[in-house]
């Protein structure tokens, strides 16, 4: 099939594409001069389409919450021109949602309501409010906190290698004994093209192995063989406490332990 990728030129889009296997990918994004905001631009690169994966989006949380108005823009806006032009061509959608739309109501499943804490992840809940309305057909993929080679240096599990790499000291919002379900980025990725295959609605993307902010940085030291030093600064608004996001889709993910240690080796390969 010919799959439009949106935000292909981002961490996850990059991995998107290495897992195509034989789809054809046609590239979309605002470091190719691509605007999802663009009427123009999206009919113009959705031409012979057989569906569309929609993860272009301001990522970032911090970003967002500086930056509302462009977050609703790319989020939001961009995905009412991207649903509404697949509709109008009968071309379905599988939306990059995130598994942050539950937020602290834990355990979640697909059958709870999603209640956010973030502004991000309530743009995201929005976006899914859009796609199905255009189409009911459309698929949502609620994406875990993706790690991995290529990973943005924003996200902590790359500020915690850094800073421990640089002998430095890693800053902790709150107790650090909040966890994640982290997705190791090609296994999410490889589980993105199984949904869009299989059609399936909405799927929780994520592993069911739980890690702790501190234990991200234990692993970190261990394998880099440096010393931890820490730094433990307030909370953060919004924070998600205690992640147990009921996976469907557990036994595609490799255990955290094997990912951090072949995301520790990408790093070092890249910053030697």
């Amino acid at each position: 099939m010919k799959i439009l990728v949106t935000g292909s030129e981002g961490f996850l889009g990059k991995w998107i594409a290495r897992t195509r296997g034989e789809h054809k990918i046609v590239p979309f994004d605002s470091s190719l001069g691509d605007d999802v905001r663009s009427i123009g631009s999206v009919q113009q690169k959705m031409e012979g389409v057989d569906a569309v994966i929609h993860a272009a989006a301001i990522a970032d949380l911090n970003q967002s919450a500086a930056n509302p108005g462009i977050n609703f823009a790319v989020n939001i806006a961009g995905t009412e021109v991207i649903a509404a032009e697949a509709a109008n061509r009968g071309v379905p959608v599988l939306f990059i949602s995130t598994c942050c739309t539950y937020g602290n109501q834990q355990p979640a499943g697909l059958g709870t309501v999603p209640v956010p804490t973030e502004l991000y992840a309530w743009s995201k809940l929005a976006g899914e409010a859009i796609v199905f309305g255009h189409n009911p057909a459309n698929m949502a993929a609620r994406i875990p906190t993706l790690y991995g080679p290529g990973m943005r240096p924003a996200l902590f599990i790359y500020r915690a290698i850094d800073a421990i790499a640089k002998g430095e000291m890693v800053t902790i919002h709150g107790s650090g004994k909040q966890t994640r379900q982290y997705g190791y980025v090609e296994d999410v990725a490889s589980l993105i093209w199984w949904q869009l295959e299989s059609g399936k609605r909405i799927l929780n993307l994520n592993p069911r192995e739980q890690t702790s902010c501190i234990d991200i940085c234990a692993q970190a030291a261990a394998l880099l063989k440096k010393p931890l030093n820490l730094q433990f600064v307030p909370d953060r608004s919004g924070q998600i406490h205690k992640q147990n996001i009921l996976s469907t889709t557990n036994d595609y993910h490799r255990s955290f332990a094997q990912g951090m240690a072949q995301t520790v080796g990408w790093y070092g390969s890249v910053n030697s």
